[in-house]
């Protein structure tokens, strides 16, 4: 959690240096990750809000559209999908939109509904992410290479923890580990892929 934090910190006033806004949506990533770390593990709960029930039980619902949120424009700024691919963005954007529909949903509709509306969120927007950084990649865009190499982490680490839990696979101290591993790994990578772009 404290590496997650202090990614987040470290680069938000790295974006005070530079205005590159890559650098606030990465920063609002890893402190949302750090939130839905600590949510899966009760620690939120338990030291963040443990007087508010409401926010005891539709935490993560909250926290995963922001985390798709920070994520959606951070591949936007950083893949600079906005010249590379301008007939594209309405449909990139429709992802930011989802979102907040998703945000706006939480008082509404019921956890196990919202939960699973989210879980249908990621996958094909990380598919989606890692579609475009790899053809960005292919087309000469270097800083990319780090870029695809982080989203395909964190796609592998929730695909193994999801089956797992699902029985497809042993749940061993690994799998229970692994959004944790992915989620750690994915924001090194994206930290190397910034400092590749900024050189």
């Amino acid at each position: 959690f404290g590496i997650l934090a202090v990614m987040g910190i470290y680069n938000f006033f790295i974006y005070t240096l530079f205005r590159d806004w890559s650098f606030v949506y990465y920063a609002g990533f890893s402190v949302s990750m750090m939130l839905f770390e600590a949510s899966i593990h009760g620690f939120s709960a338990q030291y963040l809000w443990p007087a508010s029930e409401w926010w005891r039980n539709n935490s993560l619902v909250v926290i995963i559209p922001v985390i798709v949120l920070c994520a959606v424009q951070f591949s936007v700024v950083f893949l600079q999908l906005r010249r590379a691919y301008p007939r594209l963005m309405p449909f990139i954007q429709s992802g930011n939109i989802a979102c907040l529909i998703m945000l706006g949903l939480v008082p509404f509709l019921e956890y196990a509904v919202l939960i699973r509306i989210c879980a249908a969120l990621v996958f094909p927007i990380c598919l989606l992410a890692i579609a475009l950084g790899v053809h960005r990649w292919l087309n000469g865009y270097k800083p990319a290479r780090y870029f695809v190499i982080a989203w395909s982490v964190f796609l592998l680490a929730i695909a193994y923890y999801s089956l797992a839990k699902f029985g497809l696979f042993e749940r061993t101290e690994l799998s229970e580990s692994a959004v944790q591993i992915g989620v750690l790994l994915d924001t090194v990578l994206l930290a190397f892929a910034l400092a590749d772009r900024m050189n």
